[in-house]
């Protein structure tokens, strides 16, 4: 996609309101513009302090640099590739993109299902199109939550004959909101000072390693690089985690395990969110580069020493799975094993299934 260098939000205000691309008789440019113009005044910079009243702790940065941010991640996931968005699903996708966080104005918890009743408590979503909204927030809420697969169950969408391609734009949006995680979001001023809670630190600590995210549609490769002071990687850190029965303990965490996790992270949400991008966009591997700045200095330039650690996490080898793992993939054939099926040809019971 085209965009001349400029991110989406950018593009869309120059868009030329023209019959037959959008559904309504409406200046959508004009439009997105007061409504996002209302969000970064009213209700993106308060996101964070209401998420820290209900559940204490201290986010990463959620408010309006984190949307530039997210902006910014779908614009170079959508340019430079054979994926091509109409000007109103560039505006369903931007919309989307606005409200996805703002429920954490409520807590974190279901955040991304809150997100329709803080828009609708701030006026934003009254008068609208009810269809038009509803596809704006299945997209925007398909970002996260308890149930990690929600993109496959979204349809297609036609708005007065507009198509809407709900589950690409909902990718979009998922993995770009992945890879906005960087030092921009991190409380460095908090990192300094005793004011951060202890079991938020690792996170600040991690996005501030990330100084660096490079989307390289050409070799199909997504660089992921950090930087990390030695000190950091010689203590622990408090985390929140669950353990095997599911109960929610405090573990301590090295800031370098942290970000191995946090990578594998990004490569399961990269494997996820291709499988609705394609044809359209096609990412492959995540390079991983994490540089380690030692307090050791070089004797001849009295520099510190640095060390790397490189990896890549993509798709390697040959898959192999346990034939029995056929009841895992399609957990609607497990009533229909061959001794099952054998006593239910006998009994003159076999039915068709589908899973």
């Amino acid at each position: 996609m085209d965009l001349g260098g400029q991110t989406l939000d950018k593009w869309f205000l120059n868009v030329q309101m023209k019959d037959n691309i959008f559904p309504y008789d409406l200046n959508y440019s004009k439009d997105y513009d007061s409504i996002s113009e209302k969000l970064n005044v009213w209700v993106h910079p308060y996101v964070n302090t209401g998420a820290m009243i209900e559940d204490g702790g201290c986010l990463t940065d959620h408010g309006p640099d984190h949307i530039k941010k997210v902006i910014l991640r779908a614009s170079e996931l959508v340019q430079d590739s054979s994926c091509e968005l109409s000007e109103y699903e560039v505006f369903i996708l931007l919309m989307a993109i606005h409200i996805h966080d703002v429920g954490n104005i409520l807590g974190r918890k279901q955040h991304e299902i809150n997100s329709l009743e803080v828009m609708d408590k701030a006026g934003l979503g009254k008068d609208r199109d009810r269809l038009e909204w509803d596809t704006i927030f299945e997209i925007a809420q398909a970002h996260g939550g308890e149930v990690k697969d929600k993109i496959t169950d979204l349809e297609d969408e036609k708005i007065l004959g507009i198509k809407v391609r709900k589950s690409l734009l909902a990718s979009i949006l998922k993995f770009a909101d992945e890879l906005a995680e960087d030092r921009t979001r991190a409380n460095r001023f908090g990192l300094l000072s005793e004011t951060l809670p202890e079991e938020s630190t690792i996170f600040h600590k991690y996005a501030h390693s990330l100084h660096s995210i490079d989307i390289n549609h050409k070799a199909r490769q997504i660089s992921l690089s950090f930087d990390v002071e030695e000190d950091d990687l010689n203590c622990t850190f408090q985390k929140k985690s669950k353990n095997e029965k599911g109960e929610h303990v405090v573990i301590q965490q090295y800031l370098l395990d942290e970000i191995y996790e946090r990578t594998v992270k990004t490569h399961l949400e990269r494997t996820y969110c291709m499988r609705f991008m394609r044809p359209d966009i096609d990412l492959t591997v995540i390079r991983v580069d994490i540089r380690i700045t030692l307090n050791q200095k070089d004797e001849r330039d009295n520099r510190r020493i640095r060390r790397n650690i490189t990896y890549d996490l993509g798709e390697k080898g040959y898959p192999s799975l346990n034939p029995n793992k056929i009841f895992t993939l399609c957990p609607g054939l497990s009533q229909f094993s061959g001794e099952k099926v054998s006593k239910k040809i006998k009994n003159k019971a076999l039915e068709n299934v589908t899973c």
